[in-house]
């Protein structure tokens, strides 16, 4: 089959967002009303998708002269043509199957033509998806600016176009084969965005409507006065839509935060039984963005390591070369939200236990310090692994600390800060009498972590402190392991 058939992405059931229209552009363009599920649209007849898209592709004569403005008139009707068909809410089953009969009466150079063509709309109209201010010129100056506005400012003209994208990329693949993506089969699953080892964490649960909501929380134990003596919580509750994008191939689906609605207002505090109470903006999700869904099936080697570290993959009892549930992140918030059937064989248990510091010398039975000017610090044990973590800030970048017994061989370090980036730069260090590593990794922002391993072979105790900074230039990490590290048999 061509290129055209053969690019194997999934098409995305919308069941949730269709409505009844009349032919032609929509007027009101500025706002989406919302609707009431109709009966799908009749599919156009193969006569009319050969005329008045397919033709129109073909006909573009693409890179001759002026190939911009015919790209752009051509991308105006094809997007006309969507709107005329109501394809945001099309019969699936009857379109696929005339534009596949409309493709087919086409002769060999017309199909070749109409890719090429399609190739040159796709890729302008993508981009006007993404940025439709930045490409308006272009149809201003094809006398389409009006026509595409119409498009562009309304949910439903744009899913029109998308839907016949996706159509095209998958007319000849088999529907019952293809493996078809709704909410429904989303719905129900715990969505967790966390470390997995701090005190904060965002979850949301999806409808079967493409509707969520979930809460934010950051417990900040610490951060204390005499009006709140029980420390600070970060929190937001929120809730939204999302819709479905593009496929991207046979492993991930673009889904669109179309609506995030916070509950209450981002800088207001109240104080409750001695907890200080301080809303904020929703944590690893914002509206506008569009993430990406990973599907079961995906290799791991497809996710970067910041990726894989959200997603718990380091902490699993048994490797696995391909995820086991879904996975969705977000490139503009740093975020990776997994399913709860992900989350479950973590290897690191929750929950932890919030306690003072004198508390957790006790039941850990190690002794630490913090360093000089140290703030908003945070105890935490992990009963299940027998591991001690203590948070705190330092000038404004954020620490980790971790301690837990272990038996390692001479020269062997253990992992257990709980990151697990792509370690560069590593050099070997000394903290007190021990030998250990440092390594340093950008976060995929402005941010840097440095992340720095000893053992203490005396008493059998590993040690790491990492720290997230935006300047790892002006921070000496060894220096300040020296500071909170206090050797458990005393002065050596």
């Amino acid at each position: 089959m061509k290129k055209l058939f053969a690019w194997l992405l999934f098409f995305t059931l919308l069941g949730s967002v269709c409505a009844t229209a009349e032919s032609g552009l929509r007027a009101d363009a500025t706002e989406a009303p919302r609707f009431e599920t109709p009966e799908p649209a009749p599919a156009p007849s193969p006569d009319a998708i050969a005329e008045q898209y397919f033709g129109v592709l073909a006909a573009m004569e693409t890179g001759s002269a002026g190939a911009s403005l015919k790209t752009a008139a051509a991308a105006d009707k094809v997007c006309a043509f969507a709107v005329e068909y109501a394809l945001w809410n099309p019969d699936v089953e009857t379109l696929r199957a005339n534009m596949l009969t409309a493709f087919e009466s086409l002769s060999a150079s017309e199909q070749e033509a109409a890719q090429a063509g399609f190739d040159e709309v796709m890729t302008l109209l993508d981009s006007c998806l993404a940025d439709w201010e930045a490409n308006r010129p272009l149809f201003a100056d094809a006398g389409a600016a009006d026509t595409m506005d119409a498009v562009m400012l309304d949910p439903l003209n744009r899913l029109a176009w998308e839907n016949l994208r996706n159509h095209t990329l998958t007319m000849g693949n088999d529907p019952a084969t293809e493996g078809t993506l709704s909410f429904e089969q989303l719905a129900g699953l715990d969505w967790i965005f966390s470390s997995g080892a701090g005190a904060w964490s965002t979850e949301m649960i999806i409808g079967p409507d493409g509707s969520f909501k979930g809460e934010y929380h950051d417990s900040e134990m610490g951060d204390t006065a005499e009006a709140y003596p029980n420390g600070t919580t970060y929190i937001c509750v929120f809730s939204g839509q999302m819709s479905f994008g593009a496929a991207l191939d046979e492993h991930r689906q673009e889904i669109r935060i179309d609506q995030l609605t916070l509950q209450d207002q981002p800088g207001q505090e109240e104080i409750e039984d001695g907890v200080r109470f301080v809303f904020s903006e929703a944590y690893g999700i914002s509206e506008g963005d569009t993430m990406v869904l990973y599907l079961p099936g995906t290799p791991v080697e497809a996710l970067t390591e910041e990726m894989q570290m959200w997603a718990h993959l380091f902490e699993m009892e048994e490797e696995s070369s391909e995820l086991k549930d879904y996975f969705l992140c977000s490139e503009a918030n740093g975020s990776g939200f997994i399913a709860s059937s992900l989350f479950e064989p973590a290897g690191l248990a929750n929950p932890w236990t919030d306690m003072t510091a004198d508390e957790l010398s006790t039941v850990s039975g190690i002794p630490y310090a913090l360093p000089e000017g140290a703030e908003t610090v945070v105890c935490r044990w992990l009963e299940s692994e027998q591991l001690a973590e203590i948070q705190f800030t330092l000038d404004e970048d954020e620490f980790n600390y971790r301690f837990q017994p272990a038996e390692l061989e001479a020269g062997e370090l253990m992992n257990i800060s709980g990151m697990y980036f792509g370690w560069d730069q590593k050099e070997s260090v000394s903290i007190a009498h021990c030998n250990g590593d440092l390594g340093i990794a950008k976060t995929g922002s402005s941010d840097w972590t440095e992340l720095c391993l000893w053992y203490d072979m005396a008493p059998g105790i590993m040690y790491s402190l990492s720290v997230y900074t935006t300047d790892p230039d002006g921070l000496d990490l060894a220096a300040v392991a020296e500071q909170v590290f206090v050797p458990a048999q005393g002065d050596v």
